[in-house]
């Protein structure tokens, strides 16, 4: 691509969209991740709230506790800025039918000796 050229053109042009114009840095990236959602999966990808995670899991536990589930896009247990601390809660991204398996199944099984939450998460607002 040219210097100069904006992705969002570039993403305009794929999309066969006339109304070409220049975006800030986290539109284009939003841009290119939903392009590549489509693209890519296999359906719409549902974002998940876990809760009430013992302070010991990290991002590779909540990861390895949803494969049994489907597929894992990704998955973050939420820390305290400042004392790097896990707050209790995270967040599992994974395709529909996976995830509405793991909310089925997965509600109050035990990770790390706590009963977890599991539901569909709400857009921030």
């Amino acid at each position: 691509m040219p210097t100069g050229v904006c992705i969002r053109c570039f993403i305009c042009i794929l999309l066969n969209n006339p109304k070409r114009g220049t975006a800030g840095f986290i539109c284009v990236i939003v841009e290119i991740r939903l392009f590549l959602n489509m693209a890519f999966t296999e359906g719409i990808l549902m974002n998940l709230y876990v809760g009430n995670l013992s302070w010991g899991v990290d991002d590779d536990g909540l990861k390895s506790f949803f494969e049994k589930y489907g597929e894992v896009t990704s998955a973050r247990v939420i820390t305290d800025r400042e004392t790097g601390r896990s707050r209790g809660f995270g967040f599992v991204e994974m395709p529909d039918e996976a995830a509405r398996a793991a909310i089925e199944q997965g509600e109050g099984a035990e990770l790390d000796g706590r009963p977890i939450r599991i539901s569909e998460a709400r857009p921030r607002q």
